[in-house]
């Protein structure tokens, strides 16, 4: 059994390569693809969107984000944010549900993926369908803030406020809540 670790850890990553009969080509390519200047390359653009989005320029940022997920297209943490990004700055949340959508597919298993898709639905005006992927992500996480507060928001939307009310409180202890 052969165990190739790369040269230099990237700090977010750590891949190992472990086979029997590895050949040449794919020892190298390991290397490649998991040394630190390639990981570096690959966050690029997410770091300048990052920025770009801190200097209020957000059609640049959004050209950033494009080119991450071309280096990146699997990878369903950038594609949260860039839904997070498409409804809290751009506030199109049509193209915010369809990334949040994208990256459950990757993992549907995330709470905060499910939360950021109700964001969106909410955002869009489709409380029902905003409060199924709330629910969705309170049972992942019966924790999650995020998915109570959405909860709450999306009760006061439809008018259970009695619901709103529980849902709120269950958000609000401990934590500096505001208003829907």
């Amino acid at each position: 059994m052969r165990w190739e670790e790369p040269l230099e850890e990237s700090g977010s990553i750590f891949a190992r390569l472990l086979g029997r009969n590895l050949g040449h080509a794919t020892v190298t390519r390991f290397y490649e693809r998991f040394s630190r200047a390639a990981q570096e390359a690959d966050q690029e653009p997410v770091t300048r969107a990052r920025q770009l989005v801190q200097a209020g320029r957000w059609d640049s940022a959004l050209d950033c984000y494009r080119a991450a997920v071309g280096r990146q297209p699997h990878n369903w943490v950038l594609l949260n944010e860039i839904a997070q990004f498409l409804t809290s700055y751009l506030q199109d949340p049509r193209w915010a549900v369809d990334m949040a959508k994208l990256a459950l597919e990757l993992n549907p298993t995330s709470a905060e993926l499910w939360a950021t898709l109700g964001d969106a639905l909410f955002a869009w005006g489709l409380g029902t369908e905003a409060r199924s992927a709330y629910d969705r992500a309170a049972q992942i996480n019966p924790h999650d803030g995020r998915a109570r507060y959405g909860l709450a928001c999306a009760a006061v939307q439809e008018k259970d406020y009695p619901e709103a009310l529980k849902r709120w409180r269950s958000t609000a202890r401990g934590s500096n809540a505001s208003a829907c």
